[in-house]
C-alpha cells in the first residue's frame, strides 16, 4: 500500500531537497540495477531461468516506483519554478507602482 507524507520546509531549501531525494532514488535503483547482471551460463539453465523471471519481474515494479517519485520531483520543481517566477512578477508590479504613483 502507498501512502503519501507531506511536510514543511523553507522554500529556498527545496531545490536542495528534491535533489537529496533524487540522489536517493538513484542509488537504489542503480544498486537494483546492477542485482540483474548476468553471467553467460545463467540463461542456460532452466532453474536461473526462472530467478532471472523473477528478478526482472521485481525489478519492473520497482521501476514503477521510482518512475512515480520522479514525477513527484518534477512537480516539486516545477511548482517551485512556478512559485519563484511569481514571486518575481510580483515585485516587479509593486516597483512599476511605486515609480508611477
Amino acid at each position: 500500500m502507498k501512502v503519501k507524507i507531506s511536510y514543511t520546509i523553507d522554500f529556498d531549501e527545496v531545490p536542495t531537497k528534491v535533489q537529496n531525494l533524487l540522489e536517493g532514488t538513484l542509488e537504489e535503483l542503480q544498486s537494483e540495477a546492477s542485482s540483474l547482471q548476468l553471467h553467460g551460463s545463467d540463461m542456460d539453465i532452466a532453474k536461473s531461468k526462472l530467478e532471472i523471471i523473477s528478478k526482472l519481474q521485481t525489478f519492473r515494479q520497482s521501476l514503477m516506483k521510482y518512475d512515480m517519485q520522479l514525477a513527484d520531483y518534477v512537480n516539486l520543481l516545477a511548482n517551485y519554478e512556478k512559485a519563484t517566477l511569481d514571486i518575481m512578477t510580483d515585485n516587479t508590479e509593486e516597483e512599476e507602482q511605486n515609480e508611477s504613483g
